[in-house]
């Protein structure tokens, strides 16, 4: 039998020698890569920036605008229509007759229809009256229409001056509905200091 041969030992230091190059070039290769990832930069990822809602207001109530209370004034009283009206200084004014007539149109605006034709009878009193103040209007219904006034038939408004103790007459035409006149009222004022007195009666 033949004997095995025996490493030489210049083969075995060649090993060593090729062991000892390949760990030393594994070794830089690590070491190369480790310093190439500590001298990166590093990368910076910008934060997202939060964004904040604005806190829910509260609902805005619309303050009210403060009511305005007006006092009430009392009105002028009304009174019947066969009463008698008291002036100033004494002097007086009632309503002596009533008559359904037909109002004629002789002047631009008026109107022909249905009327009622007023004589009053105005009394001065301890001084004299001036009768041109004294205005009489006429209304009718419950939502006291404005009756409009004309001069014919026979209309005759007050005008002048009354002497203490005297008394003048004056005619008031005024365009009435026939179905209207179950409140008829007849309203007196001679002085922008005084309230003016309101007469009322069923005329139908």
């Amino acid at each position: 039998m033949t004997e095995r041969s025996k490493p030489k030992p210049a083969l075995l230091a060649g090993a060593v020698v090729v062991l000892a190059v390949l760990a030393l070039a594994v070794w830089w290769l690590v070491g190369s890569s480790d310093s190439d990832d500590s001298s990166a930069e590093p990368q910076y990822t910008p934060a997202t920036p939060a964004v904040s809602s604005p806190a829910p207001s509260e609902p805005t109530t619309a303050t009210p605008a403060p009511k305005v209370v007006t006092p009430k004034t009392a009105g002028p009283r009304s009174r019947p229509l066969t009463d008698e009206v008291r002036l100033a200084g004494g002097a007086t004014a009632e309503v002596t007759k009533v008559e359904r007539v037909r109002s004629e149109a002789n002047l631009p605006g008026e109107v022909s229809a249905p009327a009622l034709r007023f004589t009053v009878r105005a009394t001065a009193g301890d001084e004299a009256l001036d009768l041109s103040r004294v205005v009489v209007n006429a209304y009718y219904g419950t939502d006291r229409t404005p009756a409009i006034a004309i001069t014919e038939p026979g209309g005759r408004p007050f005008e002048g001056s009354l002497r203490a103790g005297r008394s003048a007459t004056g005619v008031f035409v005024f365009n009435v509905p026939p179905r209207e006149r179950d409140r008829v009222q007849l309203e007196f004022s001679w002085s922008p200091k005084q309230r003016p007195v309101i007469l009322t009666g069923d005329l139908s």
